[in-house]
């Protein structure tokens, strides 16, 4: 991490989009960063293209020129840390635009610290500056192209994503496959992701149903199957506690259309 190219930490807020209202466009100037880590809700992005949606966990890097969150779920207003940082505008963005926190609720305990840390008059704003841009930075480009991870979690990773559309299949198997014991697995998922082998197993599943949803799949109960989830309820279930909504309120947009659309 380069620290000179760091200049000043404007602002760390917890932002609660309104129900009533979408949110108001802005626009980095070019000596500004703006950071949001989803912690709740429903948002889109503008991407190249088109419109990315984002939910409890992605965590969005703005650079000079780029816009923070356009859209929000009026039925699942999105909630997110906001950081604003003062940098080099010669530097560049130093992490993805998009990637994912390794899991949402080290993420909300992150984000509480990083608001009462930032609300202490105490604090060296200087000080606070560096360590949450360095664990920000590290999540980003952790998440993005899997650096730190040992080989044996990246195949375990791999394998999750492959075949967790098998219900018969479970989190110690696939470890067996990636070359590891059920507690060195469990360690690595730990160390590295914040969350057990089975959760990452439970969220391969629920991006494919995410995906199968989507492009219109129906019924629940046959995307449910097709995913690895017993029956269209421990689906809903799953899907609630992960996202804050129901998959079929999560299908529509803001203005009722299909979530891959512009809302």
């Amino acid at each position: 991490m380069d620290c000179d190219r760091l200049r000043d930490l404007d602002l760390v807020m917890i932002w609660r989009q309104s129900r009533l209202q979408q949110p108001m466009r802005r626009i980095m100037g070019p000596d500004q960063e703006a950071i949001e880590l989803l912690l709740a809700g429903r948002g889109w992005l503008r991407v190249p293209g088109g419109w990315r949606e984002v939910g409890p966990g992605d965590l969005l890097w703005h650079g000079g020129g780029e816009a923070c969150i356009e859209r929000s779920d009026p039925q699942h207003p999105y909630v997110c840390l906001a950081l604003r940082v003062r940098v080099d505008p010669a530097a560049g963005r130093p992490a993805p635009r998009w990637s994912r926190w390794a899991s949402p609720v080290p993420a909300r305990a992150f984000a509480r610290e990083a608001l009462d840390r930032f609300a202490d008059p105490a604090c060296d704003r200087r000080t606070l500056l560096l360590q949450l841009y360095a664990a920000l930075l590290l999540e980003a480009t952790r998440s993005a192209d899997g650096q730190d991870q040992p080989g044996a979690l990246t195949a375990f990773r791999r394998l999750a994503a492959a075949r967790c559309g098998d219900r018969s299949v479970y989190a110690f198997q696939l470890a067996r496959q990636a070359g590891c014991s059920q507690s060195q697995i469990h360690r690595l998922c730990r160390r590295h992701l914040g969350c057990t082998p089975q959760e990452v197993l439970r969220r391969c599943r629920l991006e494919a149903a995410r995906t199968r949803i989507a492009a219109g799949e129906r019924p629940l109960a046959a995307v449910a199957q097709a995913c690895g989830f017993s029956s269209a309820s421990t689906l809903c279930r799953a899907w609630r506690t992960a996202y804050g909504c129901s998959p079929l309120a999560a299908d529509s947009g803001p203005t009722g259309t299909s979530s891959q659309a512009k809302p």
